[in-house]
């Protein structure tokens, strides 16, 4: 069951909420489907549009401002064996109904020893710890718990004395059951491990434990969180928890005294076998103790608020700078650094506090955000001690931590993962070269502003050398463009495709990447795919070349993979490597030369690698201890060992360096980023690259002048660039188009400051090809800017003029990561989809025109006579006077119902329909209801909703199993409802609050009676609730009560229809959210459910679970209902509204929520009305449409992107005869 505050997150207010609104014209060809695409938003209505939200995804996680919600110093401690519970939702902006809560909390003044266990209100207190403490000791740690069902945690405190407690809390989990990969699953508190049963961890010794598979946990998870607690250990030391089978980081979760009890959160990924291991490193044994209190679900994460673990990162480490001083902040970035996205939303990292010159704690909160009254870690003089922080990234992609002390700290922070953030409205866009359809868009000759590409969303990743195009999609399938002369569009085929294709055979996959003529697929079971060219064994399969992906033979747990020219680099899980391909300078790296290899060999002697990174014909191997190996190619010094020799074809050392975090390989040189954040460099410089202020070639590394503080580093042929901490880029090397950025075309042999550059994330360049000389920043905010040649249109501002500064990228907005190529750029956007711009000589970029938004009302491509309409998740569908039925969106599940599961950005017929009299939608299934009273569906199936006794999804119409004479269907979430001629009831899919009700709580595949209904006049659905209206006016209400809108007087769940207190002579019905909605036969409204915002409209904020009556209406002609706010329509025209008024979508002047109707300003004649979350639209007597509410993406359809707090008239469209959104 999705709650309503997990609603309200999908559609929050910081993100863009691009809504469609179609008009269908009386006399005219019904709106035009041109999407919203970059360049700006669509600032008049047009019909298909992107929609985006804040995470609503059952177990997404939703970051808050740490606020405290206990404090027992101001009430009573807990007793001896006592309890204090405390409120966790439907407080400081919590929703009431959340799974589980992340808060610090910290024991103080205990008066003896003991442990707090912290478990759900109302649940069975587990066998299980948080904080262990001594007596006057005060100690925090985090703590994950999931929460009671009335939103209290409670907390026991296992001593013989009182002890105070103090909870802050960081985040919460939305509730439902979680299925998207990185969503969490709070478990009831299960201690997994306990050596004091067995054996403790030995000196510099390791013991793993089981996750996958036991305690309820699914054997394939992606990380865990659990309470790791330190047990008389013999000697001082610390732990660091990893992956089973992966290479230990450089990082750690708890440090200790000898003697000394210590517990702390970990959060950390599953090794592939179900495991984490626990390495001691100390000199004596250690007894180890692991309490785990949830999991992540194993996949590709891409829902925003999901969790995506990392091999633990240090990203901060004081002793390495200076410590934060009394009073004092230092802030460290996270976003954009060691492969996290820029736009991450939130960080979980393990916070170390050693050698602190006097007592005090420190607080952690999102830089440029007021500090909370909260604290993290509370330390002693000279204390170390650790603590699990889960905290909001800034805008700025940065933590900061505040000193509460009178001394110094030192400070050390190892991050484990991140939560991805909501989606923006951008859509997709390319730009640059496109002589081989790469663009993927259609148009022609080359396009100097982004542009569209046809049919692509929920991407993750793209790929690309330029000539050729790769998109990861969410759903782990793979799309490609471009040029296919040697099968790397992997369809079958070596024909070119201007627009997206799917490569043939591909699911679960992880990751792609691309060199030359050559693709490669990681799936998620850690085998590859390959396709396209293999003249030189690149495929690794012992074939020439493939136009659909094949396996790599003998390869499994990998990784991650590496390509390069004309071969490739696997890392396994192991910490080994295999490469495959051509070796002519030993690139191969197993001790031969000369001889390629077309299946995967063992490159010799490595172990422990984290990455690889490579050039043309060298490679390099950065290990988990922060050195780098390298071998292949050293014609110009590039192995970095000091020696002249022309090659190695086995790994040999890079001279004098440690703590290495990141390397990057160009043409003949390399680059390495250290932990102290300055820059090293070796190989060829004939242009500067080196950033020495030399231009001799060096064979080991030496300092790029100048450089401190730097948060990543890049490199194409010849230029260098590095990213600041401070957000500034520093660009050295070669500059004959510019691509310094500085003003000049002159070459420069130390960095030099790119002006006019604030807020850079990383900067993306061509590595492969020395003739696309451009580069591309994206910055935070993400947009982008670019510099350098610009023959094609590559740098995206609307001319074909190289420039020596950063231009802006036309209309890109919502940049997450870029590819780019041979005068072509890519630029993955956050709401999944893709953008690019540059020459596009074959009409490459797949839209009809050069159009990036409408601002007039234009028809949807082909239709005439549309009579009704629908709205699933990502697709539209028009119901034609002729009985057809047209498609177009998204249609990862074949809910386009035209026999494939590709997007269409233009209307498709779903096959096999005629005579279809309604058409239904939600989520991604699609109803159809025919004259002959049967019903058809189709799309997603996952509950059993295409009711065809199957759960699986279908890309064609399926007839619903049983049912005819049908007079109405009804459809919400995974649930559907047929209304017989009968006057009774049948439902199917999904039934988890007994929804269906036919007195189960179980999924039906086909239809099921609803018990006890006859004489129905009509029936609502809203999440996971349902309402039939009867024909003597009286209602029933079954399924989800939460909130109480089933209104018979309980907040019980009820799998069987129930009559809805009090009310007869109901005329309609309305129901949204957790919220229902009567009229009266008399004119009057009632209301019953959620109350919060005063969506009641009977001056309270108060839930109520039988109905209410809404103050002073009389004459209500309809009541249209959003998730949060209410409208009636009187008889006489004029609309009164009461609610949440976030962003004035009350239209009374105001931003200030009402708890009784208020009159919306200047409507008069209105005939109907629709609401979204946070935008309203009335159709008018004369045929046109009022708008008001939120527009940051032109939805209001006046012309501009500025909200309404009162109507504002939509512009062009007149003889509009119904609304539909």
């Amino acid at each position: 069951m999705v709650s309503l505050r997990a609603r309200l997150r999908r559609k929050a207010a910081g993100l863009a909420v691009a809504l469609g609104v179609v008009l269908v014209v009386s006399g005219l060809a019904a709106p035009s489907a041109v999407a919203s695409v970059e360049g700006g938003p669509a600032t008049t209505p047009v019909a298909v549009t992107g929609t985006s939200w804040q995470p609503s995804t059952p177990g997404a996680f939703i970051p808050i401002s740490p606020a405290r919600l206990l404090d027992t110093r101001n009430s009573a401690p807990a007793g001896p064996d006592g309890t204090v519970s405390f409120q966790v939702g439907g407080v400081n902006g919590i929703p009431a109904n959340v799974a589980a809560v992340v808060f610090n909390l910290t024991v103080t003044a205990p008066q003896s020893f003991g442990f707090i266990t912290a478990y759900a209100s109302g649940g069975n207190r587990p066998n299980a710890s948080n904080v262990n403490f001594s007596s006057g000791q005060t100690i925090p740690n985090s703590v994950t718990v999931p929460v009671g069902a009335d939103g209290k945690v409670v907390l026991f405190n296992r001593s013989s004395g009182t002890t105070q407690l103090i909870a802050d809390v960081s985040g919460y989990y939305l509730p439902g059951t979680p299925t998207a990969a990185g969503a969490f699953v709070p478990i009831t508190p299960a201690r997994l491990l306990d050596t004091r049963g067995s054996s403790p961890a030995g000196p510099d010794g390791t013991v793993s434990f089981q996750v996958g598979g036991v305690a309820g946990i699914p054997a394939n998870v992606s990380a865990v969180t659990f309470n790791l607690t330190v047990v008389s250990p013999t000697s001082f030391g610390f732990i660091t928890a990893y992956a089973s089978g992966t290479p230990r980081p450089n990082s750690s979760n708890i440090n200790f005294a000898a003697d000394q009890t210590v517990p702390n959160s970990v959060t950390v990924p599953v090794g592939a076998d179900g495991k984490v291991v626990l390495f001691n490193r100390s000199s004596g044994a250690s007894q180890l103790i692991a309490d785990v209190a949830g999991y992540y679900l194993a996949g590709t994460p891409t829902a925003p608020g999901v969790f995506v673990p990392i091999t633990p990162s240090r990203l901060l480490d004081t002793r390495n700078s200076a410590p934060a001083g009394p009073d004092g902040i230092v802030s460290f970035r996270v976003g954009g650094v060691s492969g996290i996205p820029a736009s991450a939303a939130a960080a979980v990292f393990n916070l170390t506090v050693t050698a602190p010159q006097s007592f005090g704690f420190i607080t952690a909160y999102a830089s440029g955000t007021p500090r909370p009254n909260a604290s993290n870690i509370n330390f002693s003089t000279g204390q170390t001690i650790p603590g699990s922080v889960t905290v909001p990234l800034g805008g700025d992609g940065k933590i900061a931590l505040f000193n509460r002390s009178a001394g110094a700290t030192q400070l050390i922070a190892d991050v484990a993962g991140y939560f991805l953030a909501g989606s923006s409205s951008s859509s997709p866009s390319t730009w640059g070269d496109n002589r081989s359809s790469q663009l993927g868009n259609g148009t022609v000759p080359y396009v100097a502003a982004p542009a569209g590409i046809s049919g692509l969303s929920g991407v993750t990743a793209i790929a690309g050398d330029g000539a050729t195009t790769f998109a990861l999609l969410s759903d782990g399938t793979v799309r490609a463009w471009g040029y296919n002369g040697q099968g790397q569009l992997g369809n079958g085929t070596t024909t070119d495709s201007g627009s997206p294709v799917q490569v043939s055979g591909l699911s679960g996959v992880t990751s792609i990447t691309i060199n030359g003529r050559t693709a490669y697929a990681l799936l998620s079971d850690g085998t590859v795919r390959v396709w396209g060219d293999s003249a030189a064994g690149q495929l690794g399969t012992g074939v020439t070349s493939s136009s659909t992906p094949i396996q790599v033979p003998g390869l499994s747990g990998v990784a991650s993979i590496t390509a390069t020219y004309n071969g490739a680099y696997a890392v396994l899980r192991d910490g080994t490597v295999r490469s495959w391909g051509s070796n002519f300078v030993g690139q191969l790296g197993n001790g031969t030369t000369g001889t390629g290899s077309s299946t995967p060999v063992q490159v010799s002697g490595l172990t422990s690698v984290a990455s690889i990174t490579a050039s043309d014909f060298t490679a390099y191997a950065l290990l988990s201890d922060g050195t780098v190996r390298a071998w292949g190619d050293n014609s110009s010094g590039q192995l970095g060992n000091g020696s002249s020799a022309n090659s190695s074809n086995v790994p040999v050392q890079v001279s004098g360096l440690s703590g290495v975090m990141s390397i990057v390989a160009s043409n003949s040189n390399a680059y390495a980023l250290l932990s102290d954040k300055t820059v090293r460099s070796w190989g060829v410089n004939g242009s500067g690259e080196l950033g020495n202020a030399t231009t001799s070639d060096n064979n080991s590394p030496v300092r790029v002048q100048g450089l401190s503080n730097v948060a990543s580093i890049t490199a194409s042929k010849g230029t260098g660039y590095a990213v600041l901490g401070d957000g500034t880029v520093r660009a050295w090397g070669a500059n004959q188009a510019g691509q310094l950025g500085n003003g000049t075309t002159t070459n420069s042999t130390a960095p030099v400051q790119i002006p006019g550059i604030t807020g850079a994330a990383f900067v993306s360049v061509d590595k492969a090809n020395s003739t696309t000389m451009a580069a591309y920043a994206v910055l935070r905010d993400g947009t982008v800017r670019a510099w350098g040649l610009n023959q094609a249109g590559q740098l995206g501002n609307g001319s074909t003029n190289n420039s020596t500064s950063p231009v802006q990228a036309s209309g890109v907005a919502g940049a997450t990561a870029m590819t780019v190529g041979r005068g072509t750029a890519f630029a993955l956007l956050a709401n999944g989809t893709v953008s690019a711009w540059g020459d596009n000589y074959n009409r490459q970029l797949g839209a009809s025109g050069s159009t990036s938004y409408s601002s007039v009302p234009v028809g949807v491509a082909g239709l005439n006579g549309i009579f009704m309409a629908a709205q699933g998740q990502t697709t539209k569908y028009a119901a034609l006077t002729n009985g057809s039925v047209w498609a177009w969106g998204g249609n990862g599940f074949g809910q386009l119902g035209n026999g494939t599961t590709t997007d269409s950005s233009v209307p498709v017929r779903v096959t096999g329909l005629s005579g279809a009299v309604s058409v239904a939608a939600s989520g991604s299934t699609a109803y159809a209801l025919m004259a002959d009273g049967t019903v058809w569906a189709w799309g997603d199936n996952s509950s059993g909703q295409l009711g065809n006794g199957t759960q699986t999804n279908s890309n064609t119409p399926v007839q619903v199993t049983g049912l005819s004479s049908v007079a109405a269907i009804t459809v919400n979430g995974g649930s559907a409802y047929a209304l017989l001629s009968d006057g009774t009831v049948r439902a199917w899919g999904s039934n988890q609050s007994g929804q269906l009700g036919n007195g189960t709580t179980t999924d039906s595949a086909v239809p099921v009676q609803v018990q006890g209904l006859a004489r129905v006049s009509t029936v609502s659905a809203s999440y996971g609730s349902a309402w039939a209206v009867l024909a003597d006016g009286t209602l029933r209400a079954w399924g989800f009560n939460g909130y109480g809108q089933l209104g018979n007087g309980s907040k019980s769940n009820s799998s069987v229809p129930v009559q809805v207190n009090g009310l007869a002579g109901a005329a309609s019905f309305a129901a949204n959210g957790g919220t229902a909605y009567a009229v009266l036969r008399n004119g009057t409204a009632w209301a019953w459910g959620l109350g919060t915002y005063g969506e009641l409209g009977n001056g309270s904020t108060a839930n109520s679970s039988v109905p209410v009556q809404v103050q002073g209406l009389t004459g209500v002609a309809s009541i249209a209902a959003s998730e949060v706010s209410a409208f009636a329509v009187l008889t006489d025209g004029t609309v009164r509204a009461w609610g949440a008024n976030w962003y004035g979508q009350l239209g009374n002047g105001t931003i200030t929520n009402s708890s009784v109707p208020v009159q919306v300003q200047g409507l008069a004649g209105v005939k109907s009305l629709s609401a979204s979350i946070y935008d309203v639209f009335t159709l008018l007597s004369d045929g046109t449409v009022r708008a008001w509410g939120y527009n940051a993406q032109g939805q209001l359809g006046n012309g501009n992107t500025i909200g309404s707090t009162v109507p504002v008239q939509v512009q062009g469209a007149g003889g509009v005869t119904s609304l539909w959104m």
